[in-house]
């Protein structure tokens, strides 16, 4: 199972929205997503890792089909 950031309505963000003015933290929504790793090629790898520290960020290949938004 992986992270991703939550798909949300408008709604649920204004609500944590002025949860986070009454706490004065921010806060992040993630939900769980049932996905697999795509098998990748020591080529296509090393390709991602270039990327990673290009952008500064962790990236993982699922199939497709794994985790919508």
């Amino acid at each position: 199972m992986l992270s991703t950031l939550s798909a949300l309505t408008q709604s649920q963000i204004e609500e944590i929205r002025s949860l986070e003015r009454e706490l004065g933290k921010t806060i992040l929504s993630f939900s769980g997503c049932d996905a697999s790793a795509e098998d990748l090629t020591p080529a296509e790898l090393e390709r991602i890792r270039e990327l990673e520290a290009q952008i500064g960020t962790m990236l993982v290949a699922v199939r497709s089909g794994g985790c919508e938004a």
